[in-house]
Formats: structure tokens, sequence, C-alpha cells
């Protein structure tokens, strides 16, 4: 099974297991290591995601395939495969996937993956990583040619006294660790001064300092401002799948004290990819005129194992679920399952259903 995952990745930017979680790749561009001297090719930048669970067909269709067994059959394996791998997670053993990466569970319960240095660009697919070295040049020092003769003059070297210059070089590169030493305390004394300084000028006007406090400040309970819950608010939520006469009746769901929090890099905004004898379907929860509404539920959708769907409908914005189906009971199922989760009167988008 765990081959099947790199084989995908060659195809698809994200590979879904039903129940489990899916790995996602996005662009890498090429990079330098300065340490190593080299250079890598543009890749695929690979993440797991535990919150994609919802069964896309990508991986049961390519089992069929491969293997030529049945929907439920490869639907079986891949189940059997999953229960194994959560049972080894919970041993604190590290999941391996070939040519992919490791995957495990820290301390925390937080799952953390290693990727491989597989390249699945295929568009940079087989490139090498290439090594470089920094070219070195000697300096040559270019002298001047005079064109026209000059006598050559003998220059005799009676070993004499050196020239004032060169004595005074000579003493400051015997002597640089003391100057470099004495510039230090010369610069830590003068800080200290000034310091010395501004505690006495301040601690001469503290008499003169006059403090003012509220009177209304004593005994009084310090004032918080109101706090948002991530939850789902009833009062910007609308149901758009009633008339205009008809009154819109939305359940206001439970506000928890916690939501799941998803990472803005976390998130696939790429639509799942259904499978060739499916179709996609959309169940809409309700529309919103508040995008701050709009991304929490989207985040809710995303950890509740839903692929989210939102449509600019005038001023409101509506939010759903996609999935794939096959047949229509899929869909009423789907429906049913999307307003049990959500607690409010989910309506299918598409297909048009009959009445």
């Amino acid at each position: 099974m765990k081959n099947y995952i790199q084989e995908l990745l060659y195809e698809h930017n994200s590979v879904i297991i039903p129940s489990f979680g899916g790995f996602t790749a996005g662009y890498k561009p090429a990079s330098i290591d300065h340490v190593q001297g080299v250079i890598f090719p543009p890749s695929k930048d690979l993440k797991f995601n535990r919150y994609l669970t919802i069964n896309d067909g990508v991986l049961v269709q390519h089992i069929c395939e491969t293997k030529g067994w049945t929907r439920e059959e490869s639907e079986q394996a891949i189940k059997d495969w999953v229960e194994e791998m959560k049972a080894s997670l919970e041993r604190r053993e590290m999941l391996e996937f070939p040519s992919v990466g490791r995957l495990y569970l820290d301390y925390e319960g937080n799952f953390q993956f290693l990727q491989d240095n597989t390249n699945y660009n295929r568009t940079s697919f087989g490139l090498p990583t290439v090594g470089f070295y920094p070219v070195t040049r000697n300096r040559q020092v270019a002298t001047k040619v005079n064109s026209e003769p000059r006598e050559s003059i003998a220059i005799l070297d009676l070993g004499g006294a050196p020239s004032r210059s060169k004595v005074i070089s000579g003493w400051f590169q015997r002597n640089v660790p003391y100057i470099v030493a004495a510039s230090f305390l010369i610069l830590a004394g003068t800080f200290f001064i000034i310091e010395s300084d501004k505690s006495a000028s301040q601690a001469g006007l503290t008499p003169f300092i006059k403090k003012t406090v509220a009177d209304n400040r004593v005994n009084t309970k310090p004032q918080y401002e109101d706090t948002e819950i991530a939850s789902l608010y009833a009062e910007d939520m609308i149901d758009d799948s009633a008339t205009e006469t008809e009154e819109v009746n939305v359940d206001e769901p439970k506000k928890q004290a916690y939501e799941p929090i998803i990472e803005e890099d976390d998130i696939d905004t790429e639509g799942a990819t259904t499978a060739p004898n499916q179709e996609e379907g959309i169940v809409i929860i309700g529309s919103f005129g508040s995008k701050k509404n709009v991304d929490r539920l989207v985040k809710r959708i995303y950890s509740k194992g839903y692929e989210p769907f939102t449509e600019k409908s005038g001023k409101l914005t509506r939010v759903g679920v996609r999935f794939g189906y096959a047949s229509l009971t899929q869909v009423i199922n789907k429906k049913d399952d999307v307003a049990s989760d959500f607690k409010v009167k989910a309506w299918v988008m598409q297909p048009e259903m009959p009445e």
C-alpha cells in the first residue's frame, strides 16, 4: 500500500488516505546550500495534513486498476491498512513511506512528517544536484611600463636606519591587542559616566514629580474587551434555500469554548479530485455577509473532515461541502450527515434533486 503513495504523487498534488490523512505537494524552487556547496533543482514540498480524511476516490481507483480488485475489496484493504498504521502510532512507532518520508507522533500527540529527498516535480525530474566551489584568483598588480628609455640607477643599500613610517607601522602591529583593550575600557567608562549622570538627574527631580491617581481606580475591577468565541453565530447566517416571503428558521449551533486551529499553510485550496465514475455534489450549509464568519465556518468544515465549498451570491457568500457521489442516495445521505454535524437546515445545490 505504501508504494502507491509515491506513484500517485507524480500525477497529483494531493493523495488522501481515507480516515487517516493526506499528503499535499507544493512547488519548491531551486535552492543553494552554501555550507555543503550544493545546488538543488526545483522540486515539490511535501506535507502531511491529518484533517484531509474524506475519500476522494483517487487511491481506491489506483488500487483497482493496479490489483484488478473491486471497489469494495480496495476500500476494505485500505481500511485494514489504516487500522495497522494507527496501532503502530499508538505504540510510538515511526511509519515509513518509501521515497516519500517518515511519519510519527511527538510527545504532544501531534503528527510530525520528515520528507525524503525524492523529486516529484515532473518538469525537473531527473536533474541531479550540482556541486560548486568558490573560484580563487591570484591577485596580480599591474605594472606600468614606460616606453621611454631611462638611465639605470643603481641603488645601494647601505643598511641604514628604517624610515619613520615603518617604525610606526611595526609598533601598531605589535600592540594591536592592547590598543583594542584600551578602546573598550574608554567606551565602557564613558557609558558608565553618562548613565550615572542620568540617574542622578532623575533622582534629583523625583521630589518635584507629581503623581496623580484616578479616584475611580481604587478597588475597581479592570475592564476587558469582549472577545468573540470562535464559533458560528446564527445572526449572520442566512439559509438562502428559503423564498423571499418564507420565514428563515436556522437553529443556532452550540457555542464551543474551543475550535480546532488550522494553520493557513495547512489548508489545501485545491478541490478534491473525483473518481472517473463519480459526479461532484455540493450541499449548502448557509450564506453569510461577513468574511470573518465565512473563514470560521471553512475551518470548521476542514476540522470535521469535509471538503469546503464557497460561492459569491450577491452580497452574500454561500458556504457548503463538496463531495463525490455515484448515486442520488449518496447525495441524500451526505446532506443528512452535514445537517446533523453542523445543526443547520442544509440543502443540495448540485445536482438538481427531483422534488
